[in-house]
């Protein structure tokens, strides 16, 4: 077995049970070596429903031999999720979370710290990850500068269609609502995408790319004619989606620069990474790396890295590269 990967089966939790929770449970179930032990839930009307084939229970499952590793999906918020990876730690599990502001959590240092902290003492891994952050804005791009002699800067372009995506995405933002109210509400970082700042801050402090600033725009993306896809439709002068633009700089000189823009028909799905640098690089994958289905996949695929990893609070650029599994059978 390679060194990065735990013999015994490994038993995973699951915390949150929307989709995303769903979503990876579902992807637990089917990898081989991965065991899902509980899927764990504080609402009420989710409590004893089926997922994956697990009775879904409110309280965490008591200590146990096994190794074990907690998936939380429950927050984007790293004050929020603290006292819950805690939790966790103490009942001897590793953690894995789709919290966006745990992919580069040091931005907070103090929750930071006392993770950190508390993981070591326990001896178990606690790692950020999803699709994006995680994958398309930083650790993508981290691994297409293997072949560079050097980087001087990094850009990275995510453009999704809303509609292909799940409501609760579209929701987050602000398809079909008024766009003062989605503006107020992306000032406010209440709806828009999460983790432009961590993703940059992965990106520069991997690379040596010193930085000084992070500066992050936010606009509304409104709809100049009604449009109707898979079942909804958006009236005229009603918001699309959003568009944000992180810049970190340098003495004024963008060092990483990361695009994201999700609207409610959107021509064209598709990521793209820009490597200045010797060589050049400029990758695109066309259709753009599905967001929900990757998120499941990579919180599943991280599950084996995260169960054999030193204690401690990790990101994607610590650890050994997490891949994908062929099917069982």
């Amino acid at each position: 077995m390679p060194p990065h990967r735990t013999q015994a089966p490994i038993e995973v939790v699951i915390v949150g049970a929307g989709p995303i929770g769903q979503g990876v449970a579902a992807a637990v179930a089917r990898r081989r070596g991965l065991v899902l032990a509980a899927v764990v839930d504080v609402d009420p009307a989710k409590v004893g429903t089926q997922v994956a084939g697990v009775s879904v229970r409110r309280e965490l499952p008591p200590p146990a031999d096994e190794p074990r590793v907690a998936v939380l999906t429950t927050t984007s918020s790293l004050a929020k999720l603290e006292s819950q990876v805690l939790d966790c730690l103490d009942r001897g599990m590793a953690v894995v979370s789709t919290c966006e502001e745990l992919a580069w959590p040091w931005g907070a240092p103090e929750p930071a710290r006392r993770i950190d902290e508390a993981a070591r003492h326990a001896g178990r891994a606690v790692l950020g990850t999803g699709v994006n952050p995680g994958f398309v804005m930083d650790a993508l791009p981290l691994a297409l500068t293997a072949p560079c002699l050097r980087v001087d800067a990094v850009r990275v372009e995510r453009v999704q269609d809303a509609a292909s995506r799940r409501l609760p995405f579209q929701d987050k933002v602000g398809v079909g609502r008024e766009p003062t109210e989605v503006q107020a509400a992306l000032d406010a970082q209440r709806v828009g995408h999460v983790g432009l700042r961590e993703s940059a801050a992965l990106v520069a402090t991997t690379l040596g790319l010193v930085t000084d600033a992070f500066v992050e725009t936010r606009r509304v993306v409104v709809a100049d004619a009604a449009i109707e896809r898979a079942g909804r439709r958006v009236e005229r002068g009603q918001a699309l989606g959003v568009e944000q633009l992180g810049r970190a700089t340098r003495a004024g000189q963008v060092m990483v620069e990361l695009v994201f823009r999700a609207t409610f028909g959107e021509a064209q799905s598709y990521d793209r990474v820009l490597i200045e640098g010797e060589p050049r690089l400029d990758v695109r994958i066309e259709g753009g790396v599905p967001g929900d289905v990757a998120t499941c996949a990579i919180v599943a695929n991280a599950v084996p890295v995260v169960a054999a990893a030193p204690g401690g609070l990790h990101t994607m650029a610590d650890l050994p590269l997490i891949v994908g599994a062929a099917a069982p059978g």
